[in-house]
């Protein structure tokens, strides 16, 4: 019997004409048998059937196979892209975090330096020039209207300013150290937050401004201790 007889048969059991046509319902095809002589067809072809049906089943099993290998290569080839273009990402972020880290630091010694070349500068200058420069013969006295121009005793502004500088407008004390700079300057000696202040206008304005904010003891403690300077 041919291979095409074997079809056309099973074809016929599985799906008679009679049903196909319309004229069988379900119950009389549950009923129906292949007829005696395709049966006999069938069960003597039945073997090759059987291995023909095992070599096409084991064909497409080793398709499927080959294709879920294939696709899981696939797959496991873009996870190792991701991972490489994960670990790159990672990579260059470091990179750039130790070149900021290297910035940093750099910046933080120039800082370090330039702090330290500062302090050196000043130490070399308050050893290198004298605590106080006074001219002897010069009394505050000369620029009483300049001290009664604002609303303090003005005697007692006097004699503080003839403590501090006896009356040398360009008196310096380089030893003064105010923690974030070096110095005291002018009539009133006032403190390098000012800056080197020698005109005795200005100076005296400030040292003004300083006794509204402190009083007399606070800018001048020391010498109102020694001179007895009203509360």
């Amino acid at each position: 019997m041919k291979g095409g007889s074997v079809f056309r048969a099973g074809i016929r059991y599985f799906l008679p004409e009679q049903f196909a046509s319309g004229t069988m319902n379900i119950y009389e095809l549950q009923k129906w048998q292949l007829p005696a002589k395709y049966r006999r067809q069938l069960k003597k072809n039945l073997p090759v059937v059987a291995i023909v049906g095992t070599i096409l089943l084991v064909i497409i099993s080793i398709i499927v196979l080959y294709e879920m290998q294939l696709s899981g290569n696939k797959q496991i080839q873009e996870l190792n892209k991701g991972l490489q273009r994960l670990n790159n990402s990672v990579g260059e972020q470091q990179k750039q975090q130790l070149k900021d880290q290297q910035l940093l630091n750099e910046q933080l010694k120039k800082l370090q330096a330039a702090k330290e070349a500062k302090a050196l500068a000043l130490a070399q200058a308050a050893r290198t020039r004298p605590a106080r420069q006074y001219t002897t013969g010069v009394s505050c006295e000369t620029f009483r209207p300049l001290f009664a121009a604002y609303a303090w005793n003005v005697d007692t502004a006097l004699k503080v300013c003839n403590a501090e500088s006896g009356g040398n407008v360009y008196a310096a004390n380089w030893t003064d150290n105010h923690k974030v700079c070096m110095g005291s300057f002018g009539l009133m000696q006032v403190s390098c937050h000012s800056g080197q202040v020698y005109n005795p206008q200005q100076n005296i304005q400030i040292a003004y401004q300083k006794y509204l904010n402190g009083g007399w003891y606070q800018p001048w403690k020391n010498t109102c201790l020694k001179i007895g300077c009203p509360s």
